[in-house]
């Protein structure tokens, strides 16, 4: 489940997301979306900020947490690792990268709980990797399939 909190800006606005963490192997990783949609990525505006502030949150030595970013785009889901430069508990130069891996994708789904979540945004079919796999919306759930099995 995830839990709302409220990191600020780098204006010193609150902003509230929807955080979780997860233990996989020997690191963390902390999942992050707004239920706010905007045109821009709140995230990408505020990375640097919002890593440091979860560092504390989650009492986590640097170097030790991977940061994903879960974006709504209309109708489609995107996943982002976000990576940084740390000294002490704060962050620098943050870059992000897309998750395109399908496989990638299907694990972080896994990991966030989201399978069979609602996101408060209705997800229709769409198509990726020449047709092999579907993602689609069926009543509350957001499901990854392939070849008709549940991944």
């Amino acid at each position: 489940m995830f839990d709302e909190i409220t990191l600020h800006n780098r204006l010193g606005q609150g902003v509230r997301l929807q955080v979780k963490k997860v233990s996989y192997a020997s690191r963390l990783c902390i999942f992050v979306y707004t239920l706010k949609q905007s045109v821009s990525s709140i995230v990408a505006k505020n990375a640097e900020f919002f890593a440091s502030q979860l560092l504390n949150y989650f009492e986590l030595q640097p170097g030790q947490f991977d940061l994903i970013e879960l974006r709504r785009r209309d109708t489609e889901m995107e996943w982002l690792r976000w990576r940084f430069r740390l000294v002490g508990l704060t962050a620098f130069d943050a870059r992000s990268r897309k998750v395109v891996s399908i496989a990638q994708q299907a694990s972080l789904l896994r990991l966030s709980g989201l399978a069979g979540a609602d996101l408060k945004q209705k997800f229709i079919p769409r198509r990726a990797s020449g047709g092999r796999y579907c993602r689609y919306r069926d009543d509350n759930a957001f499901i990854l399939q392939s070849r008709g099995r549940q991944i």
